[in-house]
């Protein structure tokens, strides 16, 4: 299933802005960036999901993975963590990927199992998650000892390393549409109650012709 890399990545954005001066003055901008991740996250990544949450997963890791390494890069830059919007900014994108690569991982397993299955496997997936999370927290925190910095490159490369077996999961989430029965000859003879009326397709013209079976435009 699809890595997320930024699921305890915001925390360390934020520690490297106060650790460079910022404080907690600037921790109302992160409190927004969080709010507008929830808020505008959920719907977009939501629709998204419901027609393939396979490449949510694949391009929220990838992202999130970029996003990290585009802000390492940046902050070797001379002035660079004087930049006001740089570490709110990067919050956010996070933000958005984390909940984009959630929402994904679980309409992704709701959509590959089906009638009963699916409560034992959410709790799978769930409990799996968990200790991921727990040993993914573990590694960070110990090089956190070393530097923000250093402890933003091992989710950059986990979600980069997760993008590849991502890519080898199937699709679930897209259901075709079920196609209108063709129309029958025009000379046969249908009911006329009102419960016999149905959507057919002309083989010619492919348009839907309601009304009922027959009936031409």
């Amino acid at each position: 299933m699809g890595v997320d890399p930024c699921g305890r990545r915001p925390p360390f954005v934020v520690a490297i802005a106060a650790a460079h001066g910022g404080g907690l003055r600037g921790l109302g901008a992160f409190v927004i960036a969080s709010g507008v991740a929830s808020l505008v996250g959920g719907r977009l990544f939501g629709r998204w999901a419901d027609r393939s949450s396979r490449q949510v997963m694949i391009r929220g890791a990838a992202t999130a993975s970029a996003v990290i390494l585009a802000f390492l890069a940046l902050l070797a830059v001379p002035g660079a963590h004087g930049w006001v919007l740089l570490h709110p900014a990067v919050y956010l994108l996070l933000a958005l990927t984390h909940t984009g690569v959630r929402v994904a991982r679980k309409t992704y397993v709701v959509d590959m199992a089906g009638g009963d299955r699916r409560t034992g496997y959410v709790a799978v997936a769930n409990t799996a998650m968990g200790a991921l999370l727990l040993g993914a927290g573990a590694i960070s925190s110990v090089l956190a000892l070393l530097g923000a910095e250093i402890a933003l490159v091992f989710p950059a490369l986990l979600g980069a390393a997760g993008v590849v077996p991502a890519r080898t999961l199937p699709e679930v989430s897209a259901r075709s549409p079920i196609p209108n029965p063709p129309c029958p000859p025009p000379a046969a003879t249908f009911p006329t109650t009102p419960t016999a009326r149905t959507e057919c397709v002309r083989p010619v013209s492919g348009r839907p012709v309601p009304g009922g079976p027959g009936r031409t435009r």
